[in-house]
């Protein structure tokens, strides 16, 4: 529910909180979205969730449109 894909990271994005700035170009607040995890002590890997506090969000760094491969 309302993930959208970041072109520039590469990573899925979610709205943590509400945004605290928002333009017609962007947005600014927190964010959670999905990282590929490496725990060096351990060699455990996994998905995860990480937040990124006072994130601004460029609308143009989203993707509009999912693309299937053919």
């Amino acid at each position: 529910q309302s993930w959208r894909f970041h072109k520039q990271h590469n990573a899925w994005f979610q709205r943590f909180t509400e945004p605290q700035i928002t333009s017609e170009e962007y947005e600014q607040g927190a964010y959670v979205y999905f990282d590929y995890n490496i725990v060096h002590d351990d060699l455990q890997t996994g998905w995860c969730y990480r937040r990124k506090e006072n994130f601004t969000f460029r609308y143009d760094a989203l993707e509009d449109e999912l693309r299937t491969q053919s």
